[in-house]
């Protein structure tokens, strides 16, 4: 053996021990430690192998010859039981030199169909690129570590590899000593587990966008400004060419445009406020399905709605709808304008999930806006109803101050005006007014009135007629609110809302409150009801001055009553007690008397004043029948006026003639009959014309008349004709004095020029005789003439 040869031989031993023992490390623990266990013994073999020397080699040292041998079997052994696939290979060709099991189990290729082939004939690379990439590697670098690189199996299945290269020379060729460790699996757990970190960080940027969209739309409350922040956070956070928010309007039939983001301004007409039709649109049909629209191009729509709308807005669209609490409220429009685009599920699943934060944000919005509109309207009931507590406190001081002054004052007058003054200021009516009704003559008269305006209409007199549907509710205790209709011929016409409520009591309506507002106004119930308590206030307190004034009125009657009684009793005794005294007079006179003429005088006198006596006791004896009697006369006598008129006058001609008086009758002869009692009027016409000759002067005249009136009396029951009789004198009653001539013993004072005297009865008779006659009397007083009227039913109504 050749010391040369010798040497080489060890020098590859070694390498390959060096080069098994550098990839060592790429083995398993337990395969890296039976590996290392093995090299060891091989290097501790080589290393007992004695330095051969040219005496050794010429001697034919066969020690060393067999150590060598050994070490290379050992090593050959090592080789082929090296759990990592080896092969050495040239490198200028890549001809397999020799291969491992663990190479031809990972190629797939038997030892044979390797050896002395190239990695190209076997196509175990995938290309002659890969190669020449890794020749140049090895003569750059010399030694080749954990190299990733892919390989192909005999079956045409391409794995992953682990290569590592080491260069040797064997027989003066540089050859490869190669090892491929398989990673496919670790790769493939690589790739799946960088796939899970891709998810899994696309997930964590999902939700942090999620988060700042979330963030970002709920930081306001103001539905605008969400929703003109969600449609730019959308836009930016998918990076949408185009964003658009769309409200389902169903009481209109429209989905509109509320809000919208473009990534490149200018591109596309601004679409805010937009309207799109409902009906016959099946993409909106879709989305009420609550269905996600995706349309990868636009081209595709043939509907007349969304084909003008892809006009406008090109591409792809993608359509979410927004829904929460189960009803739809929209849907959020996402926009590309290349297209085709076909639109992943990532892409989709994120459109919804920020779909449903948009809705949540909505829902939010309007949750707000409806608390704070709670809050306003709370807000706006308590500071309505502190007005209306505010109100009812300055009513009820308004009332107890009407109440205090009404109830204070027994003025029927100042209670109304107090009443309308007071209510006119407290409740700030353009006018305020009382009217007091007068039922038989079916008017209401405005008595009393408070203005703020320069008209008035205090004192007018208002029919009942006019306003028959006002006037009967008040009549019947009700209050009435209307406008009236004001006639043309009716001064300063100008509308008014009226409110009118009647003023009664438990017995009758005694007029009505009218407050006037202008015709936009009306009178809430507040206002009606402290208008009906201070008309109930209004009505006591005029019921009670009534009273007071009846009571006031009795007392004043009862007074006068008492003068007149003891004016009665004064002037009856005066009157009983003159004649009785000239009679007394007459008789002490009679007994003395010298002559018989002197004793016939005073028997004239005395006669006389007996029937003066006579005389005042019959006229008091009549009057009070006449006051004391229930029913009324019998008026039966047909009674024929020319013809019995003279014989009433003939008593007093005589008396006429004396004091030169000048009587003058007027009696028609075609005077209808009158059916009356003769006796009574007798007396009437008697004692009229008895009082004119008493009060008339010498050388005036009496007339007495008497003519047929075509009208009826006020009392009579049915129309029908009317006789009067007139007596007249030239004498003047003053007008202070007129009224009292048919009181009982009253005598006008300085009247009577032939001092005739008299009880002061007469007229007061006359006047209770004409009643029962069923007449009117009537006097007058002007220019020198006195005038008393008697008026006559010719067909008195039968008792």
């Amino acid at each position: 053996m050749e010391l040369h040869s010798f040497e080489q031989r060890m020098e590859t031993i070694q390498e390959r021990i060096s080069s098994l023992a550098q990839f060592a490390e790429q083995l398993s623990a337990d395969q890296a430690a039976i590996l290392k266990t093995s090299l060891d013994e091989l290097s501790s073999l080589t290393k007992a192998l004695p330095t051969p020397s040219n005496n050794d080699i010429s001697s034919n040292n066969q020690d060393a010859q067999f150590l060598i041998c050994q070490s290379e079997e050992k090593l050959s052994k090592i080789f082929q039981a090296s759990p990592i696939a080896i092969s050495i290979s040239t490198i200028t060709e890549g001809r397999f030199i020799d291969v491992n099991n663990s190479f031809v189990d990972l190629v797939g290729y038997s030892r044979e169909e390797l050896i002395n082939h190239t990695v190209l004939e076997l196509a175990i690379w995938p290309s002659a690129e890969d190669r020449k990439r890794l020749i140049e590697l090895i003569n750059r670098q010399g030694l080749v570590r954990s190299l990733e690189a892919k390989y192909a199996k005999k079956s045409g299945e391409m794995r992953d590899a682990l290569v590592s290269v080491d260069v040797l020379e064997i027989d003066g060729e540089r050859c490869a000593l190669a090892f491929l460790n398989d990673i496919t699996e670790r790769k493939q757990a690589e790739t799946q587990l960088q796939q899970l970190y891709q998810q899994t960080q696309y997930q964590v940027q999902r939700e942090r966008a999620l988060n700042r969209f979330t963030q970002a739309v709920r930081n306001s409350l103001d539905i605008d400004c969400i929703f003109a922040t969600a449609a730019q956070e959308i836009g930016q956070m998918l990076q949408i060419d185009y964003v658009s928010i769309l409200q389902y309007v169903p009481q209109r039939q429209i989905w509109l445009n509320v809000a919208e983001y473009e990534q490149q301004l200018g591109l596309v007409p601004t679409g805010v406020g937009m309207e799109i039709p409902d009906a016959d649109n099946p993409l909106a049909a879709r989305l009420k399905q609550l269905e996600v629209v995706r349309i990868d191009n636009t081209q595709v729509l043939n509907d007349p709605i969304n084909s003008s709308l892809a006009e406008e807005f090109p591409g792809a669209w993608l359509l979410i709808p927004l829904q929460y609490q189960g009803n739809l409220w929209g849907s959020l429009t996402l926009s590309q304008r290349n297209s085709p685009h076909t639109w992943q599920d990532s892409e989709v699943a994120l459109g919804c999930a920020i779909a449903d934060q948009l809705a949540l944000a909505i829902q939010q919005s309007e949750l707000y806006q409806q608390v704070q509109q709670l809050n306003a309207n709370l807000e706006q009931q308590v500071q309505e109803r502190t007005q209306q507590l505010q109100r009812a406190l300055s009513f009820e001081s308004l009332l107890k101050r009407i109440t205090d002054k009404v109830r204070d004052s027994l003025d029927e007058g100042q209670i109304l005006q107090t009443a309308v003054q007071e209510l006119g200021l407290g409740l700030q009516v353009k006018r305020c007014e009382t009217a007091l009704h007068d039922l038989a003559q079916q008017t209401s008269a405005i008595a009393y009135e408070f203005t703020a305006v320069p008209h008035t209409y205090s004192g007018q007199v208002v029919p009942i007629a006019e306003y028959p549907d006002v006037y009967e509710q008040l009549l019947q205790g009700q209050g009435v609110q209307f406008c009236p209709i004001y006639s043309r011929s009716q001064t300063n016409g100008e509308p008014e809302a009226i409110f009118s409520y009647p003023i009664s009591d438990d017995h009758e309506v005694l007029g009505s409150l009218h407050l006037c507002k202008t015709p936009q106004a009306y009178f809430d119930e507040a206002e009606v009801r402290i208008v009906q308590q201070v008309a109930n206030q209004c009505a006591i307190a005029m019921r009670q001055a009534r009273l007071y004034q009846a009571a006031q009125a009795q007392v004043q009657a009862l007074e006068a009553l008492n003068q007149l009684k003891d004016d009665f009793l004064s002037t009856v005794s005066h009157e009983l007690r003159t004649p009785v005294s000239n009679m007394k007079m007459a008789i002490q006179m009679l007994k003395i008397a010298p002559s018989i003429e002197r004793r016939q005088r005073y028997l004239e006198i005395l006669q006389m004043e007996c029937t003066r006596e006579i005389e005042l006791i019959n006229d008091l004896l009549d009057l009070q029948r006449l006051e004391s009697q229930a029913d009324g006369i019998a008026l039966e006598e047909t009674i024929l006026l020319p013809d019995w008129l003279p014989s009433v006058i003939e008593p007093f001609r005589s008396r006429i003639q004396e004091r030169q008086q000048i009587l003058h009758m007027d009696v028609p002869a075609d005077l209808p009959p009158l059916i009356s009692d003769h006796t009574n009027l007798g007396r009437v016409l008697a004692e009229l014309i008895n009082n004119a000759c008493k009060y008339t002067p010498a050388g005036h005249q009496i007339i007495l008349s008497t003519w047929c009136e075509s009208e009826s009396l006020a009392i009579a029951p049915t129309p029908q004709p009317v006789i009067a009789l007139r007596v007249r004198n030239q004498a003047n009653i003053p007008a202070a004095q007129l009224d009292r001539v048919f009181e009982k013993f009253y005598r006008v004072p300085h009247a009577d020029p032939w001092q005739q005297g008299g009880t002061g009865l007469g007229l007061a008779l006359v006047q209770k005789l004409v009643e029962q006659l069923q007449g009117v009397l009537q006097v007058e007083s002007n220019n020198g003439w006195t005038t008393f009227t008697v008026q006559l039913p010719a067909q008195p109504q039968i008792l």
